[in-house]
């Protein structure tokens, strides 16, 4: 869990994926 979380976490919901499990 980082910071860029938080930045890809804007894309995610855009994007529609889940960015949050290659920060994981």
């Amino acid at each position: 869990k980082g910071g860029r979380i938080h930045i890809v976490h804007d894309n995610e919901r855009i994007l529609g994926i889940h960015l949050i499990q290659f920060s994981e």
